[in-house]
């Protein structure tokens, strides 16, 4: 059984990408596998990978990026976090190709919606 989530990001900012790079490294649970700071590298990097989620840059509107379809359809067990810049919000995507807004009041945030996404991953062998 596998019991380590791993982590993709894919983060344009450097100072999120770091600061979010910092918090999950000091998780147990938690392994960041790979970072991108560019969409082709995402699209590039993230099957060598593994990842179980991408934490992904997200346009200030709701649209669902185009590359986020493009890695759901891809990649089927993949689950993908969305951040737009100064939004007090997130969304997260999985196979259904299907966007869900969720709070966003911290980085702690960040932390529960990771593990929600990764359930299915984490429990099965």
């Amino acid at each position: 059984m596998r019991t380590t989530i791993r982590v993709f990001l894919a983060i344009a900012d450097p100072k999120l990408r770091e600061s979010i790079k910092r918090l999950l490294e000091g998780e147990f649970d938690i392994k960041v596998v790979g970072e991108a700071t560019h969409p082709l590298e995402l699209l590039v990097e993230v099957g060598s990978t593994e990842a179980d989620v991408v934490v992904h840059s997200w346009p200030e509107s709701q649209e669902m990026p185009g590359i986020c379809t493009h890695l759901l359809t891809e990649y089927p067990g993949l689950a993908i976090i969305g951040m737009p810049p100064r939004a007090a919000r997130m969304y997260r995507c999985r196979q259904e190709i299907t966007v869900a807004p969720c709070a966003m009041t911290g980085l702690g945030d960040l932390l529960a919606e990771i593990r929600s996404l990764s359930d299915h991953v984490v429990n099965v062998l």
